[in-house]
């Protein structure tokens, strides 16, 4: 069980931040309470009642801190917010103005390269017909190459004698979000949704994290993955591209479930992740997308041995 004095001070710090009209979030209670943000995500089922209170649930231990303030504090607490405000709002606009500036240029440059593409002389544009001809022919060959690979791969393993181990399987996919909390907060959440109790995580036979840039592949692998543990396969895939972000994935998983937890990197390069985009995306919202997969790609933490996974799986370019 919690200790009595975390929760008092947690109810205590909702309680206060409701009576000053704030919004409530893991991060501003952990804050307003003194607390570790790591003891909010505790299995523990107060703290799991603690977390449902922040996002809204009704409590009767909540009690609305009572705040008496003479007209003159009341009017120098709406400056102070009046001034917060504003600078946030000159930084929103500069950010804005620093996107706007990126995504301009790069439109010039997409005109650019339209314009330059139109220009192409007729020799050129044939000599490119007939590359891509090539190339359709080779693709052609190759498709017909796995087709016979996966024929003869059936063939194998109707023929073996060995019983096929009753498995399932299941997704959790994690989107990119703005802070590192509401990542936390959604796969902690995640994770409860499928492993809710001890028997379930018992049943799972093997977790496999899945982590790569953004339209790396990750579900395609994950899809296709043919599981060789008997139970059930849980796979987790998401942007854990730094490693805080796979160490408490890593430590959450381990709290419910006594499986293998392995790491599958896929290492699809930044030009196919963005080329893939561009196949989805059109205009502003492409090059946003860009911006993206080019910002993880910079400070993308590879995963090593002293993260202790079971195992480290790196698949090559997915394309």
């Amino acid at each position: 069980m919690a200790r009595k004095e975390l929760l008092d001070r947690a109810y205590g710090a909702i309680g206060l931040l409701r009576a000053k009209g704030l919004g409530t979030s893991v991060e501003r209670v952990a804050e307003a309470a003194a607390l570790a943000r790591s003891t909010f995500y505790l299995p523990d089922p107060d703290w799991q009642e603690v977390r449902r209170v922040i996002k809204g649930k009704a409590s009767q231990r909540v009690q609305l801190v009572a705040i008496e303030v003479t007209a003159a504090t009341r009017n120098r607490g709406k400056l102070r917010e009046m001034e917060s405000r504003i600078t946030q709002a000159e930084k929103e606009v500069g950010d804005l103005r620093r996107n706007a500036d990126q995504i301009y240029r790069k439109l010039i440059n997409q005109l650019q390269y339209y314009v330059a593409e139109a220009a192409d002389g007729p020799a050129k544009l044939a000599n490119r017909a007939k590359q891509l001809k090539e190339a359709g022919h080779a693709q052609q060959e190759l498709k017909q190459l796995r087709a016979q690979n996966a024929l003869l791969s059936e063939q194998l393993r109707l023929t073996k004698n060995t019983p096929t181990p009753l498995t399932s399987k299941r997704y959790i996919s994690l989107l990119i979000t703005a802070t590192e909390g509401e990542f936390f907060t959604a796969l902690v959440d995640s994770l409860e949704h499928e492993i809710p109790s001890e028997s379930v995580g018992k049943a799972i036979g093997a977790v496999y994290l899945i982590t790569g840039l953004p339209l790396s592949g990750k579900t395609t692998w994950a899809t296709q993955h043919q599981p060789i543990q008997p139970g059930s396969t849980l796979y987790i895939e998401g942007i854990f591209h730094t490693i805080e972000r796979r160490s408490v994935a890593l430590g959450r998983i381990r709290k419910l479930t006594s499986a293998d937890v392995h790491c599958v990197r896929l290492r699809t390069s930044a030009q196919t992740c963005i080329a893939r985009s561009g196949r989805t995306k059109r205009g502003a919202q492409q090059v946003a997308s860009q911006l993206e997969i080019e910002r993880i790609n910079q400070v993308f933490e590879e995963v090593g041995l002293s993260e202790q996974f079971a195992s480290i799986i790196p698949v090559g370019l997915h394309e």
